[in-house]
């Protein structure tokens, strides 16, 4: 027994020790190729505020006068461009800023020479590595608020560090009934017929009572692939969950300790993105209105300053927004507070925000922008809760199916996650016959040379819709194999199950 306290106590002081050291964020410096992304894209770190890059040297946050001569540089690039197809890419979580620059690099490159499309690309990318974020909350968010006082933050790390993990402890029942309900049992052959069954009949429904009031808005288009795993390799899957059970148990217990408040601080830095925290100080607080001051509430200003300007000069522009995972988060909330934006298309892929939230940021734009097309792209149901990770040492399952099922307490159905096919398609209730016509929702197939792309066949997990391979910026990718594009965006009023 001493020796394994003395080995808990020594796991807890190495994770926060090194939670700790990795609070910080900065950008690596940058070679002097790599200089052609600064006026393309937003660097957020961890407090909401903008990073500017440089050769040689880590990025520093900038002051609101530095930020905004970063962002009248990036609007006269956007002006001389040449382009008014503007594209906006938010990654989703699970990512650091490092990778999101090198991500951002070679994506750049893919779009400004694909030859379909002709977008202007900007990328929004903000610190959401899973230690940095899990840090900082044991270290200096509390309810909330940032603390740097030593007495109210560092002192209390352990405090919150041990009450994370007795949390696990009691919550380990809940995660490991929920694994074996939504990962084994559904997984049986009679278990999916049943459900794809009843799904289809719903899409059959939606389809024909839509398509009895076309001049009301349209029917909503699903596209579904199919799910492709050999019987071979669907038996050596149940044999490893029998062998890597002890593992599985194992790293479930740390996941529901550390998960739910890592992803819960990763939902506040999409928040701090728009109303930076240092607005609630005592010292900054004014009695008149005070407009956000995060980092994506100054650039959508400038954005919209520069829209208004050039359109009163004839020129239009049309923004493709693209958010994958929690940068859905991040849209939702640029719609909704940014509402004359000229957002052509809003794609989200594998979205961890919720379906409250597409009710409250999206639909309202559809209602006013009868133009606009939504797309809601998913994995397959199947390859949802059977995604394997680390050898499959730990619980199956993609990100979206953990929060949906112990990383988070949805109150109700609406607070689920509008990623997963399965709520996507059980939600559509919430959409108004008026926008219906402007709704894709797709399912990508597993191992499905018609709707996935590549040698390998992505996306077939949740991280790979920003892979390379991956033409995520293209019209033909957020629809089915049937469904025409035109104009890059996707045909309207197409019957569901065609």
């Amino acid at each position: 027994m001493r020796k394994i306290g003395a080995t808990l106590v020594l796991a807890c002081a190495a994770l926060l020790g090194l939670s700790t050291a990795c609070i910080e964020v900065h950008v690596r410096p940058v070679q002097p190729a790599e200089t052609r992304i600064r006026s393309r894209a937003l660097f957020v770190d961890e407090q909401g505020r903008a990073h500017d890059i440089a050769v040689g040297q880590k990025s520093t946050a900038m002051d609101a006068d530095g930020y905004q001569k970063y962002l009248r540089a990036m609007m006269d690039s956007i002006r001389i461009g040449g382009r008014t197809d503007l594209l906006i890419r938010i990654h989703g979580g699970r990512t650091d800023v490092d990778g999101a620059l090198d991500a951002s690099l070679w994506q750049y490159d893919s779009i400004m020479h694909d030859t379909v499309t002709a977008y202007y690309p900007l990328f929004v990318n903000w610190e959401s590595r899973d230690l940095k974020s899990y840090g900082e909350h044991l270290v200096y968010v509390r309810q909330g608020q940032r603390y740097k006082r030593f007495i109210t933050g560092p002192l209390l790390a352990p405090v919150y560090l041990v009450a994370d993990l007795g949390s696990g402890i009691a919550r380990f029942p809940i995660a490991a009934g929920y694994q074996v309900k939504q990962f084994w049992w559904p997984a049986t052959d009679a278990h999916v017929r049943e459900k794809e069954k009843t799904l289809k009949v719903l899409q059959q429904t939606l389809s024909s009572k839509s398509a009895l009031d076309r001049r009301r808005g349209g029917v909503i288009t699903i596209d579904t692939g199919s799910y492709f795993k050999p019987l071979g390799e669907r038996v050596v899957d149940d044999v490893k969950s029998v062998v890597f059970l002890p593992f599985k148990t194992g790293a479930t217990y740390f996941i529901e300790s550390a998960g739910p408040e890592d992803f819960a601080n990763m939902r506040r830095r999409t928040a701090t993105m728009f109303r930076n925290p240092s607005e609630f100080k005592v010292e900054a607080r004014k009695p008149a209105y005070t407009p956000p001051s995060g980092a994506m509430s100054f650039f959508l200003d400038a954005l919209d300053s520069l829209v208004r300007s050039d359109t009163a000069n004839g020129k239009r522009y049309e923004i493709t927004l693209i958010a994958h995972s929690m940068g859905a988060i991040v849209a939702s909330e640029m719609v909704r507070t940014h509402p004359n934006l000229p957002f052509r298309n809003i794609v989200f892929m594998a979205a961890a925000s919720t379906v409250r939230e597409l009710e409250v940021g999206v639909l309202p734009y559809l209602s006013e922008h009868q133009e606009t097309q939504f797309y809601d792209l998913t994995l397959h149901r199947l390859a949802e809760v059977k995604q394997q990770e680390i050898l499959d040492l730990v619980p199956r399952g993609s990100l979206l199916s953990w929060l949906d099922g112990y990383l988070t307490n949805p109150e109700t159905d609406m607070d689920r996650v509008i990623g997963r096919y399965d709520n996507a398609v059980l939600a559509t209730h919430i959409f108004p016959d008026t926008v219906r016509g402007q709704i894709h929702i797709k399912a990508f197939g597993y191992r499905d040379p018609r709707f996935n792309y590549g040698p390998d066949l992505k996306p077939a997990r949740h991280g790979e819709f920003l892979d390379r391979g991956v033409p995520f910026w293209r019209c033909e990718f957020w629809v089915g194999p049937k469904t025409p594009c035109t104009n890059g965006r996707a045909s309207r009023s197409i019957p569901a199950g065609r």
